[in-house]
């Protein structure tokens, strides 16, 4: 996938492990240690040669350490009806939402109280547009908080997704939106990336970004 000239799939490595419930887990195994340095020398590549806004793809923001995305199509015929469950452990304490990318991008603006000159709307906004105009059919959500009986809970400022669907099958991109920062998780559905308790559930892709605090990361606030 290529977005600002620079090939997505050169600068995201994705990591299936299970999530642990201690984030720190994820930090104790070579492997684990040489993602990280693949991730870390990727994303310095970028920095040196991209775009301001290319340079802050895949950094995740202040105390964050890991991201782990999970897709769901809980379609009963050939459009998909898609769900995320977005896991996002800050500071050893793992916070849980979700997103459905299925509305058409007209819906996002609900709830700016000024969208026109929201930040955060103008950044999804011109993304959604680029991604078009690359050939993608993205699908852009907010997030919200998981509510009782898997119902939809409360809305999460600031915290967005857009979801591609790749070209090869089972395939998928995730753009990742806190504030003005972007995160791009690649998702991977195929043998070995999914068990059949998973498949069964409805799972379809998975994908992982894990990374050091950078010096110059963004807190998040609200309820993260």
């Amino acid at each position: 996938m290529v977005t600002n000239n620079n090939n997505i799939n050169n600068i995201i490595t994705t990591n299936n492990n299970n999530v642990s419930s201690d984030c720190d887990s994820t930090q104790s195994n070579n492997n684990n240690i040489s993602h990280e340095e693949s991730l870390r020398s990727s994303f310095e590549e970028i920095r040196e040669s991209g775009s301001d806004a290319t340079r802050q793809n895949g950094l995740l923001p202040k105390l964050w350490q890991w991201v782990k995305v999970d897709l769901f199509d809980n379609s009963h015929n050939h459009k998909p009806k898609h769900k995320i469950a977005l896991s996002i452990c800050k500071s050893n304490e793992i916070n849980r939402f979700r997103s459905l990318n299925n509305s058409p991008f007209a819906s996002f603006k609900r709830g700016f109280v000024d969208y026109k000159n929201d930040p955060h709307y103008n950044l999804v906004r011109d993304l959604y547009h680029e991604l078009k105009l690359q050939g993608y059919k993205p699908r852009v959500s907010k997030c919200f908080l998981p509510g009782y009986k898997n119902r939809k809970g409360s809305t999460v400022k600031r915290l967005s997704t857009i979801l591609i669907s790749e070209a090869q099958e089972r395939r998928y991109t995730l753009a990742l939106i806190h504030k003005d920062t972007v995160m791009w998780i690649a998702l991977r559905g195929d043998v070995g990336d999914l068990s059949e308790k998973q498949r069964a559930n409805r799972m379809i892709a998975t994908g992982k970004i894990t990374e050091p605090t950078s010096s110059y990361g963004k807190d998040i606030d609200d309820v993260l």
